[in-house]
């Protein structure tokens, strides 16, 4: 999988909380879903709308910024939750969850409604990247050999590594 497909991926991946979280308890985790969710609708407007190379890189590393706070938001979230601190798979990728498994062998069962958050985000998810990975990863074609793309594409990757590590951290 791509790296900006896995990124789109993950970042719709959070929207769907927002449809499960409960009142009160999650309502923190439903607004982060709710701008998670924002994010991604406008990084595929963006690169939607980009003429160029050079406007799918501002694309790109505009969600790079988006993504940053997203984590930030979502890490306040797991600290102050510590029940969900089992629940790599709501904010890792899928080499994090591979680490966090390896790491956390006791510490993979999870409260039902959790579960159950899982299971919806995941057939959401696969939904969503039916949609629109097609298009987007044309998008990425088309402009793979553009510079600005490219060092975009760093940009992107180097985030999400810093993001696995800093809520691997947070859910220790």
């Amino acid at each position: 999988m791509s790296l900006a497909i896995k990124t789109m991926s993950l970042l719709f991946f959070f929207c769907v909380l927002t449809l499960h979280a409960s009142a009160g308890r999650y309502d923190e985790l439903a607004a982060w879903a709710r701008q998670d969710s924002d994010d991604y609708a406008q990084l595929v407007a963006q690169l939607n709308r980009a003429r160029n190379g050079h406007e799918v890189a501002l694309a790109m590393m505009e969600n790079v910024r988006r993504q940053r706070n997203t984590m930030k938001t979502l890490l306040q979230f797991v600290r102050a939750h510590p029940d969900l601190r089992n629940a790599a798979q709501l904010g890792l990728d899928k080499e994090g969850q591979v680490v966090w498994r390896q790491e956390h062998p006791d510490r993979l069962s999870l409260p039902g409604e959790v579960l159950s958050i899982e299971r919806e985000i995941t057939r959401r998810m696969s939904a969503a990247d039916a949609k629109a990975a097609a298009p987007m990863a044309n998008i990425f074609r088309k402009y793979r050999e553009d510079p600005d793309v490219s060092r975009a594409g760093e940009q992107l990757g180097k985030m999400w590594t810093e993001n696995r590590q800093r809520l691997l951290q947070a859910m220790r």
